[in-house]
C-alpha cells in the first residue's frame, strides 16, 4: 500500500512539475508553481496565475537562492528546501533618470590663507561652512550613468593680518582687520557608478567629474572694500549611498572631495580692477564635503 501511495504521489507530482514549470518542496509538502522571475540573489514564484500590472508580477513570492539545491535557468526547475518561504519585498522597475538635491557640511583642506597673505590671525567665524547643490543623470545601462553636477560652498570669516599699505607714496607696514565672505561654484559633468546591496532598494554610488570652479569673495577691511575673483578647472569624485522608500523617491548621504588650484585673482574695488597671480603656491580650493540627499527618479 505504501509503495502504490508513493507512485501515484510521484505521479501527482512529476505531471504538477510538467505543467506548472516548477516544483517547491518544503518539509512533506510539495507546491506546484509558476517561475516568474530571477534576481541577483533569489528566485520568484507564483502559485496562481500572476495578476500583472504595467508589466509588474504582484501575487508572486520569493526564495531565495542559498535555499535551491537544484535548478536550471530555463525556469524548469525541481527546487527542495526547509527554509520558511516568505513573500517577496517590493521591486521597483529600473528608471532611467535621477534628480539630485543635497545640503550639508564642508570643510577646507590647504585652502591656502587669504589673499593678502599668509601672516594671518582668524578671530572670529562668522557662520559654518556649507555646500548646496544638484545633480542630473541618465542611467544608460543599470550600472553606469552620465549627467552633471552642480554645488555652491560658503564661507564667512573674520581675521587680521600684518600687511603694506601706500599713503601719500609712502608705504607701511600695519595691522589690517578684513572679513570674507567666499563662496566656491563648480560645475562639470559627471560619470556614476552603482552598485544594488540590497536588490533595487539600496545602491553605492561612486561618482567622478571634471569641471569649472569659480572664485567669489566679499572683503571688508579697514583700508576698503574689494571684490576678489577668480577662476580654474578642478575634479570631484565623490562616494554615497541611496536607499528606496518608495517607486520615485529615495533618500541618501554622500561625501565629496573637491580639487582645484587658482593661478590669478582679480581684485576689484569698485573703480580699479586689479589682476595679480597667487601669492606663493597656487591659491587651493580643495575642500571634503558631507551632505544628505532626497532623489527623484523617472
Amino acid at each position: 500500500m505504501k509503495k502504490v501511495s508513493a507512485v501515484i504521489v510521484g505521479l501527482v507530482v512529476a505531471l504538477l512539475a510538467f505543467s506548472q514549470d516548477l516544483v517547491v518542496t518544503v518539509a512533506n509538502d510539495s507546491i506546484a508553481c509558476k517561475v516568474v522571475g530571477f534576481s541577483e540573489d533569489s528566485l520568484f514564484y507564483s502559485i496562481d496565475e500572476p495578476t500583472t500590472k504595467n508589466g509588474k508580477a504582484f501575487n508572486r513570492f520569493a526564495i531565495h537562492q542559498a535555499d535551491v539545491l537544484v535548478y536550471r535557468v530555463n525556469y524548469e526547475a525541481w527546487l527542495t528546501t526547509q527554509s520558511k518561504i516568505l513573500p517577496a519585498k517590493p521591486t521597483y522597475p529600473r528608471q532611467r533618470f535621477r534628480l539630485s538635491v543635497f545640503y550639508g557640511l564642508a570643510n577646507k583642506l590647504n585652502f591656502g590663507l587669504a589673499e593678502m597673505g599668509d601672516n594671518i590671525h582668524y578671530t572670529e567665524t562668522l557662520y559654518i561652512d556649507k555646500v548646496f547643490g544638484a545633480d542630473f543623470t541618465w542611467f544608460y545601462t543599470p550600472k553606469w550613468g552620465g549627467g552633471v553636477t552642480f554645488n555652491r560652498y560658503h564661507t564667512a570669516e573674520r581675521y587680521d593680518c600684518r600687511g603694506e599699505v601706500v599713503i601719500d607714496g609712502v608705504t607701511y607696514t600695519t595691522i589690517i582687520d578684513a572679513s570674507d565672505r567666499r563662496s566656491v561654484t563648480y560645475l562639470g559633468p559627471q560619470l556614476i557608478r552603482r552598485m544594488a546591496v540590497n536588490k533595487d532598494k539600496t545602491y553605492l554610488l561612486m561618482g567622478a567629474s571634471a569641471g569649472c570652479i569659480w572664485y567669489n569673495n566679499f572683503r571688508d577691511t579697514n583700508f576698503g572694500d574689494y571684490i576678489v575673483t577668480g577662476n580654474t578647472i578642478g575634479g570631484q569624485v565623490e562616494f554615497g549611498i541611496e536607499t528606496r522608500v518608495s517607486e520615485h523617491v529615495s533618500f541618501g548621504a554622500k561625501s565629496s572631495l573637491l580639487l582645484g588650484w587658482i593661478d590669478q585673482l582679480n581684485w576689484d574695488n569698485g573703480t580699479t580692477i586689479v589682476t595679480e597671480p597667487a601669492e606663493g603656491k597656487d591659491r587651493s580650493v580643495n575642500r571634503l564635503d558631507l551632505s544628505v540627499s532626497l532623489q527623484v527618479h523617472l
